[in-house]
């Protein structure tokens, strides 16, 4: 073994970043804190940390030589009853898939050693990790500074300290089982090869759920680990998509069940295909040491912004085999895994580096004093670990976006850049401070800590394995901020408010972090919203009771009018006339759906027709029209296609009784193509589908037509 180079620093400041310049997937049920990015259940995990005392220490450590790996899996799922995150806040025991499991990954050259450690869980705050971690430097001898403690950011799994819950279960749970994987991982360390690759899959396989059309982060990352004779014994990948597809509680009346999301079926498939592929040369080779399986450990990249689910027919198919987005997007990623293990090259002897340090932070200037999100240390853990000159894996304690990974991806210095994130901590949201001051997205508001936390975290970060990094100048408000002002014309008693979201998507009912940024308007009707981003905006306009006030929101909204009226916003400019009229007889529509009845459909040459179902009364000043749409182009959100139809046609409606009628359309002189198909009764006349405001009806992604001639 080569020598062994250890070096403990004193405070190094903490340099500033500017990473560039959001509304999320419905959160329903247990609702986020307002002002901290937090769930209220999650309060109990606060407490001072020891880890002050640490605070601007720098510690590194490297060693050169042969690699010893230790790899181990242990379940975690819960044997009693438990109240998941979301959901209906009733105690569950049912399961789904295979069960949630913690990982470990052993690594040692020469005698550094260090373990990561992933756990099927959403997150974990500093003093709980930590807890967890002094538990496994008892039973394992690793010094906790050397533990690498992250979660998959799974939601469907208890909270590690929930006060619904009364008592510290799951964390003992935790403890005990991640303890037991590392002692079992060191116990069957063998002389390893390791080798990376990186491969960028295609945009379309998330979905930006902040930003329409905004910026994704699609790297996939994958460490092949060897023996010495170059069998496969373990791969780990990494990649940035919300593990929230698969979990079947959202919305307050739904009860959940304990599974590890999309990570789990994707490490199933991994291990199932290669296993197969192993079957034969198993038997044909005898005596060669082929495992029965391999062993997979999955880490979150950066998903702040990401959901794996585009709204498209390119997401349906796979390979030409149409089939479940959520399997699509799975298999997609775990087919590339599979490709990617068999051309990355594997080597034994490199020099591997560990650094950590503890780093401040600041709560946010809104955050009262007093206030118990205030309790727990101002200042956070971040890690690094890489090989040679070609790998930094860094551990990063909260939700990372598309763009501040894309800054990190350029700036670290280095040709693979991964991001293990919610790692050792749970900070929130890691955005742009633009974003952060802007305060239109749920990500920009996502955290107790204020603009400066991607400065903090992401630019200390690249500092610690590239000394050489230049910081941006901070973002400048008075320069880089526009805004929007207008008038609204409104009949009503209640009050109305005007807002921005940067999405055309009706948000969530959860409450208003997810509205983005409103305004009530004056006596006269006017609004003027200060303090936005340039690009393109979408404004919405919200009926709100009478005694609503800002800071006591929550069950005052009432109607939505619009929401989906693109605004264009320039820096240093206000961009007027933003005016909207609502009628008296607003919403009274009796139409309650639009259905396409699929067996009624035709293709006739070039021409397809068929019936809508529709669900009550269509009066004589109603139109109903009919959209044709391409399949199969990346269409990432509903209203991308609704908004873009190939062609429009109007519906002859035969109106059968009060409560329902039958509707027929027909597309003629169609080129050769596949199709997809959707309706909409325009209620607030204004020429834009709004889903939830207007009646919409598809677009049917399951439903494909094709035009051959």
């Amino acid at each position: 073994m080569k020598a062994t180079s250890y070096v403990k620093i004193g405070t190094i400041a903490v340099i500033g970043i500017l990473l560039g310049s959001g509304l999320p997937s419905a959160h329903m049920g247990l609702h986020t804190d307002y002002f901290t990015g937090d769930t209220p259940a999650e309060k109990a995990s606060d407490a001072p940390s020891d880890r002050a005392k640490e605070m601007g220490q720098l510690l590194e450590r490297s060693a050169e030589g042969a690699l010893w790996v230790g790899m181990a899996t242990v379940d975690i799922t819960p044997d009693w009853a438990v109240l998941l995150p979301y959901g209906k806040a009733e105690p569950v025991t049912e399961t789904y898939g295979d069960p949630c499991y913690v990982k470990a990954l052993v690594l040692q050259v020469g005698d550094l050693r260090v373990a990561l450690v992933e756990m099927d869980i959403i997150g974990i705050h500093l003093r709980d990790a930590d807890a967890v971690k002094e538990v496994i430097a008892a039973e394992t001898g690793i010094s906790r500074d050397y533990i690498i403690l992250a979660a998959t950011h799974n939601h469907a799994y208890p909270r590690v300290t929930d006060r619904r819950a009364k008592d510290d279960k799951v964390r003992k749970l935790l403890a005990k089982r991640s303890a037991e994987v590392v002692k079992q991982a060191m116990e069957g360390m063998f002389p390893a090869k390791i080798g990376v690759g990186k491969r960028t899959l295609r945009r379309d396989i998330v979905n930006n759920r902040e930003k329409l059309m905004g910026p994704t982060f699609t790297d996939l990352y994958v460490i092949r680990v060897d023996d010495m004779a170059g069998n496969v014994k373990g791969v780990f990948f990494d990649f940035g998509a919300h593990p929230v597809i698969f979990t079947k509680s959202w919305g307050p009346q739904r009860v959940g069940e304990v599974g590890p999301d999309w990570p789990g079926y994707a490490r199933t498939y991994i291990e199932l295909e290669y296993a197969k592929r192993m079957l034969w040369p198993r038997y044909n080779e005898a005596g060669k040491d082929y495992a029965p399986t391999i062993f997979t450990m999955f880490a979150e990249g950066a998903a702040g912004d990401q959901v794996g689910l585009g709204i498209s027919g390119s997401r349906n198919e796979l390979n030409g085999v149409r089939m479940h987005v959520k399997q699509a997007m799975t298999e997609t990623i775990a087919g590339a895994v599979l490709e990617m293990i068999g051309e990355i090259k594997t080597k034994s002897e490199l020099r591997m580096a560990f650094r950590a340090k503890v780093i401040p932070l600041s709560f946010r200037k809104d955050l009262p004093s007093g206030h118990p999100r205030r309790g727990r240390l101002e200042g956070t853990l971040i890690q690094t670990l890489t090989f040679d000159e070609e790998t930094v894996i860094a551990m990063i304690p909260g939700e990372v976006v598309a763009d501040v990974a894309i800054h990190f991806r350029e700036h670290c210095g280095f040709e693979n850049a991964i991001l293990v994130t919610l790692a050792n901590d749970a900070v929130g949201y890691i955005v742009t401070e633009a974003e952060v001051l802007e305060k239109v997205t749920y990500a920009g508001k996502g955290s107790r800590f204020d603009h400066t936390r991607a400065r903090g975290i992401i630019g200390e970060t690249i500092r610690m394995v590239n000394p050489a990094y230049t910081p941006d100048p901070p973002f400048d408000p008075e320069r880089g901020f526009g805004a929007i002002s207008g008038k609204v014309d409104y009949p009503g008693d209640e009050k109305v408010l005007v807002g921005v979201i940067r999405r055309p998507q009706y948000p969530s009912s959860a409450g208003p972090p997810f509205w983005g940024k409103r305004i009530l308007v004056d006596d006269s009707g006017a609004y003027r919203i200060d303090n936005l981003l340039p690009g393109e905006k979408f404004v919405y306009v919200r009926e709100v009771a009478k005694d609503y006030a800002p800071g006591k929101e929550r069950g005052k909204d009432k109607r939505t009018f619009f929401y989906g009226r693109k605004v264009p916003v320039w820096a240093g400019e206000t961009t007027e006339h933003v005016d909207f009229h609502i009628p008296e007889d607003f919403f009274e529509t009796e139409v309650k759906s639009l259905k396409l009845e699929e067996d009624a459909v035709r293709v006739e040459g070039n021409t397809i027709r068929g019936r809508v179902q529709i669900a009550g009364k269509v009066r004589p000043n109603e139109r109903i029209t009919a959209g044709i749409h391409p399949y199969g182009a990346p269409y990432i959100l509903t209203a991308i296609p609704l908004r873009n139809p190939y062609l429009v046609v109007p519906v002859e409606v035969a109106q059968k009784g009060k409560d329902g009628a039958t509707g027929t359309f027909a597309f003629p002189n169609l080129p050769p193509g596949r199709y997809v198909l959707s309706f909409l009764l325009d209620v607030n006349k204004n020429a834009i589908p709004e889903p939830r405001v207007d009646v919409v009806g598809g677009p049917y992604m399951h439903m494909v037509f094709e035009v051959k001639e």
